[in-house]
């Protein structure tokens, strides 16, 4: 039996054993309003660009739980789009598996790459009214990569199936994926139906990307298990690269120092007060009896530190150049006055924390913003003479951005190092 005949016979078996299978009653889903808390700064896109890879193939028309799965599946399509806030990102979606879709890899684009809106997308979801065929997972994979190759950032790709058919070949085609696109891409499968180790299989995809998870149809049926899952892979709380309280949304100016007060706008606030203010600590010069105190620095009346009764974290202006760990003579100044402020109170400790932007991979910056931290210690000590015992130091990698990596100007800022004060 050639090729075409092959895919006309299961087409025709599927339709017998699905036509009458039992539809799902849709229940009432009221998203989460996701759109205000981004609009509020609380919440920010942290992807540019989403995949969906959509199971249309003719085992999705057997039923579980009693409803077809195909309908279980379209039901979290509609959901995810429901509850999307208005993001300024790319979308696509590619179904495989149902009749007269290509036989070259038993897929086809249904949506984009394209700007994401709320009715395109549904509109193609429309589209899509039955299952049928193969389970040709690995050409979706490698299709939607192509899908891909136009676009730039952080990318989520959605696989909806249940599995079925699903082998070692679709695992190492979701690793093929990863390959190409690195960092920038995380998988996030969604188990539909409950088949005999289609979890283990959906759990393997996930695993390739070294990101994602497996969600299923029973946790983003609910608006809130949706609105976790938009969350975890669609945002990121908001930035506050300056620290001034002001997230970078709204922030107009986004350099201030850090301790200087600000308005809502998180620009200074110039009063009195702070005119001819050198340490920036809101004490003028006039009355400041420590006018050398490291910046951030909680100051009382006269400009003099508080007591430290808990844990606080102040940044030491000291950056780094791309992929470096050596402290440059610039900071001299800067990391003299920290040594000032450290031998004065000798029951003070510091933790110094590394931190690098997000090009190369995870291991290499999680080493490179140790060694900044290293660096950063050893200067103090030769420079300075602290004692190094009151020295510790840890490195983050970037896994904490303080700005966006997608400018220059962003990762410069990120390649840094922060000071954690604490009572020995």
């Amino acid at each position: 039996m050639g090729k075409n005949a092959q895919y006309l016979f299961l087409a025709l078996v599927s339709l017998m054993f699905t036509a009458c299978a039992p539809q799902i009653t849709p229940q009432p889903f009221t998203p989460v309003d996701l759109s205000s808390q981004v609009r509020s700064g609380q919440y920010q896109k942290s992807v540019d660009n989403f995949m969906v890879i959509f199971d249309a193939s003719s085992s999705m028309g057997n039923t579980y739980e009693g409803a077809r799965k195909f309908a279980q599946a379209k039901v979290v399509a509609d959901n995810l789009n429901n509850t999307l806030p208005a993001l300024d990102i790319q979308a696509g979606i590619r179904a495989f598996g149902p009749r007269g879709f290509s036989l070259a890899n038993g897929s086809s684009p249904l949506y984009g790459m394209t700007k994401y809106s709320h009715q395109g997308f549904s509109k193609a979801m429309a589209a899509l009214t039955s299952p049928g065929g193969l389970t040709p997972l690995p050409g979706a994979f490698e299709a939607a990569a192509r899908d891909l190759s136009g676009t730039s950032g952080p990318i989520a790709v959605i696989l909806i199936s249940d599995a079925e058919n699903v082998g070692q070949t679709s695992v190492d085609a979701a690793r093929a994926m990863k390959k190409i696109y690195g960092d920038r891409l995380c998988i996030y499968p969604v188990l539909i139906g409950n088949g005999a180790g289609s979890r283990e299989v959906m759990e393997q995809i996930a695993s390739t990307s070294g990101c994602g998870f497996v969600s299923d149809y029973a946790a983003l049926s609910t608006p809130q298990g949706m609105a976790d899952f938009v969350k975890k892979v669609f945002l990121k709380a908001a930035v506050d690269s300056d620290g001034d309280g002001v997230v970078d949304q709204f922030d107009h100016c986004p350099n201030t120092p850090r301790g200087v007060k600000v308005d809502k706008n998180g620009c200074q606030i110039k009063t009195k007060a702070v005119i001819g203010d050198s340490d920036h600590d809101g004490v003028p010069n006039s009355r400041d009896l420590c006018p050398d105190t490291p910046l951030g620095i909680k100051v009382d009346k006269d400009g003099c530190p508080l007591p430290i009764t808990s844990p606080q974290t102040i940044e030491l202006q000291v950056r780094f150049n791309f992929d470096k760990d050596i402290v440059r003579p610039v900071y001299d100044a800067e990391l003299a006055k920290f040594a000032k402020f450290m031998k004065a109170h000798p029951e003070i400790s510091v933790t110094l924390e590394g931190y690098t932007d997000n090009v190369g991979s995870r291991a290499y910056n999680q080493a490179l913003s140790q060694r900044r931290a290293m660096s950063v210690k050893r200067y103090l000590e030769s420079h300075f003479g602290l004692n190094p015992a009151r020295l510790k130091t840890v490195g983050y990698g970037f896994s904490r951005p303080v700005a966006s990596n997608n400018t220059p100007d962003g990762r410069r800022m990120n390649r840094r190092v922060y000071a954690t004060l604490s009572v020995q």
